[in-house]
């Protein structure tokens, strides 16, 4: 019997003899889960489920637990749904393989845009672009025109500037031209950044002056570290207001993700004062 015809028999004994026989399933979910009320963490939230008739929530919340991009990542995406407009241009700044920006590109006016320094992530960045029309560009950002050493680690998304080199990286290392956004976003509309380059989010935000200067961003959706942070609070310097899109609160010291929101998609998203 091959693979897929074993997966299709295994599929059909669960859906028969367990899923479509109630009693005996709530028997056996009753015995592994118990049947008292429990609080979960799902998509960013809090939610109270029943083990027994809410196992599936119980169980997403489990494998979540264990999947940095469903416990880290899903929140994000969330409040990157909720703060673009039509006719934003989504800037996807470390990009990796696209999966912020091709969901962006699903969202109807949003033109998007997906830039990733990584020579080798960047050929499935760009595989993936093409199936989602998205425009990607393969280039580092900072705050000038010039060569930066980067290096190399286990996984794509350490993919680090040298000079943030921590114990991620390894001895591997390649030179990539850098460039600011000023010269790499055109048009008129406004701008939306998601910024994820490893601690370097203050170079790319001193490389977008002009735009800035022309109030053209709106909002800057952060990865968590220290040095986003520093960059989040240089923005907030300059009149934007910072919260934690898991929740829109003001951000704590445990907010995972910082949101940057320029005082015009502030009030577009309905804000006049953030709450406590």
């Amino acid at each position: 019997m091959s693979l897929s015809a074993l997966k299709s028999a295994k599929a059909w004994v669960l859906d028969r003899w367990f899923i479509k026989n109630p009693r005996l399933r709530l028997l056996i979910t009753r015995f592994l889960y118990g049947t008292k009320d429990v609080v979960v963490s799902l998509m960013g939230m809090t939610l109270v489920v029943n083990p027994t008739r809410e196992n599936g929530y119980l169980r997403a919340s489990k494998i979540a637990q264990n999947s940095s991009f469903w416990r880290d990542e899903a929140s994000s995406l969330c409040a990157l749904f909720a703060t673009l407009r039509p006719g934003d241009l989504f800037v996807d700044v470390g990009a990796n393989i696209g999966v912020f920006s091709c969901l962006a590109a699903r969202l109807p006016g949003v033109e998007v845009l997906a830039i990733e320094a990584n020579p080798e992530t960047f050929q499935r960045l760009q595989a993936n672009c093409q199936l989602h029309g998205v425009q990607a560009i393969n280039t580092a950002v900072s705050n000038v025109a010039e060569v930066l050493d980067f290096s190399m680690g286990a996984v794509s998304h350490v993919f680090a500037a040298s000079i943030h080199r921590n114990a991620y990286h390894f001895g591997e290392s390649v030179q990539i031209f850098a460039r600011p956004l000023d010269d790499l976003v055109h048009g008129k509309g406004p701008v939306v950044l998601k910024v994820d380059v490893e601690g370097h989010e203050l170079e790319v935000l001193e490389g977008a002056s002009k735009l800035l200067s022309e109030n053209r961003i709106h909002a800057v959706l952060f990865d968590a570290s220290g040095a986003a942070r520093k960059a989040a609070e240089w923005l907030e310097s300059c009149g934007f207001a910072l919260v934690d899109p898991t929740n829109f609160k003001p951000l704590t010291d445990d907010s995972g993700v910082f949101l940057a929101l320029a005082p015009e998609r502030f009030a577009t998203l309905g804000f006049h004062k953030l709450n406590p």
